[in-house]
């Protein structure tokens, strides 16, 4: 389990403590401290003097993904989850994984998790579509895209699946440190384009914590829109000839207006009905699947570009 830290004093103890709870006892814990300025660090090196399965790092501050990446380099389990600090797991998190890998030797193992806002109020996430068997892979594109077409969130994030270990490490596979938003997206886009068995498992034991500050809600992660783009069209992931990968990519480009476009719409739309359609989303589907998919299909980053810029023009006015 990897953990980078990073000025989390005030949560660290529930996010470590949740962690030594669980059912399944076999795990390593790997705390990554970045660089932080409060008393993360000498938080993480208490729990550690107290339980041999936590292991600490410190390094300069770096981002998420080189702390991530730090903590890859320690690995020595077969399995290996992410956790952000600021969030909390339940007592059978890692048994959901382990009950289903001992029957289904999947490379990337999906958990359902649970968001809990400000307020205290938690409510569970339920992504399974219509009709959908849990425990089936999802290894066919339609699938994939039935799964993942309502949820970026389920898709990208680091903490809601279990990887194989083998895998990341056979491809070496890290994070790419020098972008701070959406580095988790293209680290999980290449462990998908080398991935055999892609499933989902029972349960829902991941506590998300909803951060609206967070620094993919601010306005720096929005104006990163065409950085993001940038990168997913010159990695070498865009080549990838898997169809599940494309359906992947697909969803990450048909959600990149909102960060932007949607945003600038709600603030300084002036006409009533239009408002309306802004607000329930109306215009979005038509508006993004022609470009995006056209542009999936060409593998152009200029059409991106030009159709995001024409976009933001046009509402903007």
């Amino acid at each position: 389990i990897i953990i980078p830290v990073y000025n989390a004093e005030s949560y660290l103890a529930r996010c470590i403590d949740s962690v030594l709870l669980q059912e399944h006892k076999d795990f390593e814990v790997i705390m990554v401290d970045d660089g932080s300025s409060d008393k993360s660090l000498a938080i993480c090196k208490q729990y550690a003097e107290k339980d041999d399965r936590i292991q600490v790092i410190s390094k300069p501050n770096g981002g998420p993904g080189s702390a991530r990446n730090a903590g890859l380099k320690c690995v020595n389990g077969d399995y290996i989850c992410f956790m952000d600090a600021d969030d909390e797991v339940a007592p059978e998190w890692l048994i959901n994984y382990s009950r289903e890998l001992s029957i289904d030797d999947a490379d990337i193992l999906f958990q359902n998790y649970i968001i809990e806002y400000r307020d205290g109020k938690r409510q569970l996430n339920s992504i399974y579509p219509k009709g959908f068997s849990i425990c089936t892979t999802i290894n066919s594109p339609s699938i994939y895209t039935n799964c993942f077409k309502n949820n970026w969130v389920l898709q990208t994030a680091t903490w809601s699946k279990c990887y194989k270990a083998s895998i990341i490490k056979d491809h070496n596979v890290t994070f790419i440190e020098s972008i701070k938003v959406y580095e988790d997206f293209m680290f999980y886009a290449h462990v998908l384009n080398v991935a055999s068995m892609i499933s989902f498992c029972k349960g829902a034991a991941y506590v998300y914590h909803y951060n609206s500050d967070s620094l993919s809600r601010s306005k720096e992660s929005r104006e990163r829109v065409y950085e993001a783009c940038d990168v997913v069209f010159q990695d070498n992931i865009w080549h990838a000839k898997t169809e599940v990968v494309l359906s992947c990519l697909r969803l990450f480009l048909l959600s990149l207006p909102i960060c932007r476009v949607y945003h600038q719409l709600s603030v300084s739309c002036k006409n009533i009905l239009a408002k309306l359609l802004i607000l329930h989303k109306v215009y979005l589907p038509g508006l993004r699947s022609v470009p995006y998919n056209f542009s999936v299909t060409l593998r152009s980053p200029m059409f991106v570009k030009l159709s995001l810029a024409l976009q933001f023009a046009l509402f903007k006015k």
